[in-house]
């Protein structure tokens, strides 16, 4: 069964308009202490066994760090856990989300769940999500994939030390930028001589906190220069009237007719 929070989730009334105006919005208690616990409790076991999961270890510097602090992302796209489907995509305040602000039939493109080791974390560059994900200027998924939602979730404090993200206010309503891949760059961004004037904002979280955006909206995050860790993760749905146009008709039901579903079986 879905895990219920504890603490009062806060989505700011006006969240549909600070959106749209924005591109953004913050929602406060998204997930309660015990759902934090087990998440946080479930990527441990996954980096521990990794088979059938994606576990990220690239590191811009070169180097290879073995164990826990040498994973940069942990990723579930055949929704092979259990745990997470419980206390992660179904808790309570999550699907209200959803309901919100993606519709009664809804999607799942996937979640990923990203650190930052402390001291040694590396930044990720300024991107759009929506240039990752449809490169082809002329790709025709790209005007569907546009009506995703990105939640990221706080699993433990993040502040300007150790890598919280930063936005750029009101980016989504201007073009999809061309990215460039550089050398010291873990995956492509904006180019820095248009990245370097932006007007960022940082948004801090606490634990279970989240920050809702739009996928034209530039972020990015900085290194963690702290002495602690930095995780955090992104749930990216669709509703599905959308779905067949990007192409992710693939891709399993997390509500249909506005009722959770239960967890996929796939490959």
């Amino acid at each position: 069964m879905p895990v219920t929070t504890v603490a009062t989730c806060i989505i700011p009334d006006n969240a549909e308009q600070l959106l749209e105006d924005r591109g953004y919005f913050v929602i406060r208690n998204v997930l309660g202490q015990e759902a934090v616990q087990s998440v946080r409790t479930e990527i441990d076991r996954i980096i521990a066994v990794e088979d059938g999961f994606q576990l990220d270890r690239n590191r811009v510097d070169g180097t290879v760090r073995g164990g826990a602090a040498g994973v940069r992302a942990v990723r579930d796209r055949f929704f092979r856990s259990a745990a997470l489907w419980e206390h992660w995509f179904t808790a309570e305040h999550v699907v209200e989300v959803q309901r919100r602000f993606v519709g009664e039939n809804v999607r799942l493109q996937g979640t990923s769940f990203f650190a930052k080791a402390a001291g040694i974390g590396e930044p990720t560059p300024w991107h759009q999500d929506i240039w990752l994900w449809a490169r082809d200027p002329v790709d025709p998924t790209r005007r569907y994939k546009l009506r995703h939602g990105s939640c990221w979730i706080a699993l433990e404090p993040v502040d300007l030390s150790n890598g919280c993200l930063r936005l750029v206010p009101g980016s989504h309503k201007g073009a999809i930028v061309e990215h460039v891949q550089y050398d010291d760059s873990v995956h492509p961004e904006i180019p820095r001589e248009l990245a370097g004037g932006a007007a960022a904002v940082a948004v801090p979280l606490d634990t279970g906190d989240a920050v809702f955006w739009h996928p034209k909206m530039w972020h990015m995050s900085p290194p963690n220069t702290s002495d602690r860790t930095r995780w955090g993760g992104v749930i990216v749905s669709i509703p599905d009237n959308m779905a067949e146009g990007a192409g992710q008709t693939d891709r399993p039901y997390l509500l249909k007719d506005g009722k959770v579903c239960a967890r996929p079986q796939l490959g």
